[in-house]
This record gives C-alpha cells, structure tokens and sequence, in this order.
C-alpha cells in the first residue's frame, strides 16, 4: 500500500505549497481537493501544476470530490450535469484518473430500493461521461447519519450493479467506524473494485457525534486501523492509503510538519 497525503489535511495553504510539503515528507501520491484546486487554476496554468508535481515526483492520485448527486432533484440536474462537467475538466487538465463521488444527504426519508436504483442510475449516466475524459469514478459510502448511502455492503452492491470498468470504491475508515462496519465488513469486498483509500483515525465519542473535525491522525484515535490494514493486506490491495483530515489543530501545523506527522503515523500500517 503506498501513503497518500490529502490536500484536505493541509486545506489553509496554497496548492504549491502543499505539493512541497507532501514531497519533502515522501510522500509519492497526493490526493487533490476541488475547492482548493478551484482557487489555484485561476491564476495557474494546469500546465505548471502539472510539471510542478512532476518535479517534485509527486503521483495526482485523486480528485475529492462529486458529492450530492445521487439524489439531486430531476428538474434541477442541469445545474449538477455542469458541476460534473467541471470536475471532468479538472481531471483532464491536470491529468487526475479517479473522481471520488460522495452520495446525497437525506432530506426526506426514501425506501432503500428506490435509493439504490437512482444511484445506480446517477452513477451510470456520469460514468459514461467519465469515460470519454478517461476517470474512473469511485463512489464512498458516507457513515455519517443521514446520508444515503452509509455502508460497504450498500456502495458494494450498488457499484455492482452499475457494473462498468470506471465505476470502482472508495472506502473510508472513519465512515466505515461511523457506519457500524467493521474490519471484516471490508473483508468481502471484490479487490478489483476498490480504487482508494481513505485512512484516518477518530477521537472518542458517540459516532453520531462525530464531525469532520473530529478525524486525527492514523494511531492517535479508537479506530482498529491495524484491523482495516490487515483485511487490505488479505485482499492484495496496494493502491493508496491517504491521511484526508479536516482538523483544525493539524490546519495550525506547519505544513512541512503537518505532512511529516501524516507519513509517520501511515508508516506502521503500509509496512
């Protein structure tokens, strides 16, 4: 498994700088984050980015990500086929070939058959547009409360369904705690669907509780992280683990030593 470092992790600097500090911590893969990368193209061109990541011998592993759109109302889909469109772009300019997509909240409680047939519906129609800028789409269960999708087995078998080469997973430890899934619940994952990822620990508390601040370092929580890394290892996965924390004390960091604190605590579980 190679150590991946999210630009979520670093998310108050610019891109360049984040590129710097993920290089100098040895970090070969990095994970890209939209918002950010929004900010960055308007003044940057994707060439330079590129040739930057290069130079720095830096992997653009991901793109974080198309979210909310599994259950965006019909009448307004106009406005997410334009938000799709500009994620695709952004992989192609700067050559990323996985878009991590994030499924929608509940507004209202819906029956779990009609979830699963309208996102499979959402992920083909976007998958066929993956596929013509060369993307894989990787869809992660979200174990938050009231999202509509919040388990392995349900992205498992909705991907399954969909049952196209660019549609794959991403699975996500703090969603996978969070969604009542554990080690095991990833055990029976079929390995050529799984395209990254995410590995992070939590800080105590009722899981129902828990925010996106509330992700720590790998080790520094009460995640069975050994565990995940032991059911990937039993799956032969050897694709990306990568640290994508929202938390405000790693923000505070600087960047060098917030990216040397993320490759130090991945180190015990990718060896």
């Amino acid at each position: 498994m190679r150590p991946c470092l999210s630009q979520s992790t670093l998310l108050k600097v610019p891109t360049e700088t984040f590129f710097e500090a993920a290089a100098r911590a040895g970090f070969a893969d990095v994970e890209l984050r939209f918002s950010c990368l929004e900010e960055t193209l308007a003044f940057r061109r994707a060439g330079d980015i590129r040739e930057l990541a290069s130079r720095l011998g830096l992997t653009l592993a991901t793109l974080n990500s198309l979210e909310e759109f599994s259950l965006f109302p019909d009448e307004n889909l106009a406005l997410m086929d334009q938000r799709v469109k500009g994620l695709l772009e952004v992989c192609a300019l700067l050559r990323i070939p996985v878009l991590v997509t994030v499924p929608s909240r509940l507004a209202v409680p819906l029956p779990p058959g009609e979830i699963r047939a309208r996102t499979v519906a959402r992920l083909r129609r976007y998958a066929d547009w993956a596929a013509r800028f060369g993307v894989t789409l990787a869809f992660e269960p979200i174990g938050t409360p009231g999202f509509s999708v919040r388990t392995t087995a349900e992205a498992v078998a909705i991907v399954q369904e969909v049952d196209l080469n660019n549609v794959r997973l991403t699975l996500d430890t703090i969603n996978a705690y969070q969604g009542g899934d554990s080690p095991e619940a990833w055990a029976d994952v079929p390995p050529e669907l799984l395209a990254v990822v995410h590995f992070h620990d939590s800080e105590p508390g009722p899981v129902d509780r828990l925010t996106l601040g509330s992700r720590v370092l790998p080790g520094d929580g009460v995640i069975d992280l050994a565990g995940y890394a032991a059911t990937l290892r039993r799956l032969g996965y050897t694709g990306a683990l990568s640290v994508e924390l929202f938390n405000e004390r790693v923000w505070a960091m600087p960047p060098a030593a917030a990216a040397h604190a993320a490759m130090v605590s991945l180190k015990p579980f990718v060896a």
